[in-house]
């Protein structure tokens, strides 16, 4: 048999954790604390979403398909109608479902739709929402430096104006 090693329990102080220890935790800490508020704030959304959307109704969905195919669109992303939000966004995590205002039923204008429509779908195309999600991964990583902070805010502003450019370029506009 092998003899098993014996534990000798001393007074001795345990170690202090140095510099960089403390820095690996309070990192860990960081990154837990930020992940967590974004997971929370992700999974409210997502439900509240579903509790809230509604399908277009039929002439619309119609319409809006008419436009996508005008667009060379062949698969049309999902579409619903919101009540309570005040502007069209796209939420998803990899291509994302189009999210309109209930107040859009009531949009009579075809260029002002198709402008809207052209923006939002231009963040699909471009898989905006997987882009958001990796910004969202680096922030939750690098939590502690401003720059990362401030780039992302530069990202999301500049998806914007390409998404805007996208659409003018689409309709052919000035």
């Amino acid at each position: 048999p092998v003899p098993r090693p014996t534990v000798q329990i001393t007074g001795e102080k345990p170690a202090k954790l140095t510099t960089r220890q403390w820095l690996g935790l309070a990192w860990i800490a960081g990154v837990t604390a930020f992940v967590l508020l974004a997971i929370t704030k992700a999974l409210r959304t997502e439900f509240w979403l579903k509790r809230e959307r509604k399908l277009l109704p039929d002439g619309l969905q119609r319409d809006i398909e008419n436009i996508f195919s005008g667009f060379g669109i062949r698969i049309s992303p999902r579409l619903w109608l919101v009540e309570g939000i005040s502007q069209p966004f796209v939420w998803g995590l990899i291509r994302g479902s189009i999210y309109l205002p209930g107040s859009f039923t009531k949009v009579n204008a075809a260029g002002h739709r198709r402008g809207i429509l052209g923006h939002e779908l231009s963040h699909v195309l471009r898989f905006d929402a997987m882009v958001n999600l990796l910004q969202v991964i680096a922030q939750a990583i690098f939590w502690f430096h401003p720059f990362v902070w401030w780039a992302n805010k530069r990202i999301r502003t500049a998806r914007e104006k390409c998404c805007d450019e996208m659409t003018i370029a689409r309709l052919n506009a000035q």
